[in-house]
């Protein structure tokens, strides 16, 4: 990864230093991964990792696909679906906050 941030800094004319990742989701890559920035038990985000390269990745959600949330008991999540309002999805979305989208920016608008 850090020869991928090297050849990302030289190309594009930006220091190492301000290359990240952005991740929709942290949970898409593996469990190892996700615990660094998931507590699963806590259902809440954790503290940043300050060891690289999870030091450089900023994944904004948990659980975002609707088919992960707890739903009704009985619902079969294969072949029903549930009608979910919009109130519920912002609701979902503020609960599933890993990475602040602000924090991120406060992070690249120096750079900008």
């Amino acid at each position: 990864m850090r020869d991928r941030i090297n050849e990302l800094s030289a190309n594009f004319a930006v220091p190492p230093e301000n290359i990240i990742y952005v991740f929709e989701e942290h949970s898409n890559v593996s469990s190892v991964f996700s615990e660094k920035f998931w507590d699963s038990r806590l259902q809440k985000s954790k503290p940043r990792p300050t060891e690289f390269p999870f030091s450089v990745i900023f994944p904004l959600f948990n659980a975002t696909d609707p088919y992960y949330w707890k739903h009704k008991k009985g619902l079969k999540r294969n072949i029903q679906y549930e009608e979910i309002s919009d109130e519920e999805i912002k609701a979902q979305a503020k609960g599933n906050i890993v990475t602040p989208f602000e924090e991120i920016l406060r992070r690249i608008m120096p750079a900008a």
